[in-house]
């Protein structure tokens, strides 16, 4: 699915003008985000009512955080400026490298990133464990869910395709210098990274925190 997505939405947008793109790729990226907070409730209600490990779910939220993640970077390496966002992270005289870690640079792309690595890692907890009938694994898929689902309504609201047309800058705004340095492509990545990594560790934690002590 992702194949399909990543190869044929790039092939059908270049079919048309700027101005169609723009307007298509702002529906599809938020279409995207919906979709994906509507899969995430229902895979919670799954978990809640039927207490089914339903994956398939994860991979589906997986399959749709990593497309949005590519089409905003489809937008960011393309210079279309026409997106707030894209405007004003990068310019095109910026390098391709920056343009590219430039989606990290703001509150949007950061926690699409860090919805990306939960959804992976999410994505994989369940499927290595896809026939583990547990309290505990079920507590921390459901709480994992919670988190994201959360965030991905912060996400929604923060807009990442949000379209307007620049009146000042009209080739981007650019990074801001601070943030153009090596550190820049590295830090922020490895930092989501390990907050997805650690997802999961922390809500097993937190169960066994709050079950009660049977002994």
């Amino acid at each position: 699915m992702i194949v399909s997505i990543v190869i044929v939405i790039p092939l059908v947008l270049d079919l048309f003008g700027l101005n169609i793109k723009v307007v298509a790729i702002y529906f599809i990226g938020n279409i995207l985000i919906i979709s994906t907070i509507i899969v995430t409730i229902v895979d919670l209600f799954y978990l809640l009512k039927f207490k089914r490990n339903f994956y398939i779910l994860s991979s589906l939220s997986m399959s749709f955080t990593i497309s949005l993640f590519l089409l905003l970077e489809y937008c960011f390496l393309n210079d279309y400026y026409d997106f707030i966002y894209v405007w004003s992270y990068s310019k095109s005289t910026l390098p391709i490298i920056y343009k590219f870690v430039a989606i990290w640079a703001g509150e949007a792309g950061s926690i699409m990133i860090w919805m990306l690595f939960n959804s992976i890692i999410i994505f994989f907890y369940r499927l290595n464990n896809q026939n583990k009938d547990d309290i505990i694994f079920r507590l921390s898929v459901i709480i994992s869910l919670l988190i994201s689902a959360v965030f991905l309504v912060v996400l929604f609201s923060y807009g990442p395709f949000q379209i307007e047309t620049p009146f000042i800058f009209p080739n981007g705004r650019g990074l801001n210098p601070l943030l153009i340095s090596p550190f820049m492509i590295w830090h922020p990545l490895f930092t989501f990274i390990a907050y997805a990594i650690f997802l999961i560790p922390f809500t097993i934690s937190i169960i066994e925190i709050i079950k009660p002590n049977k002994s």
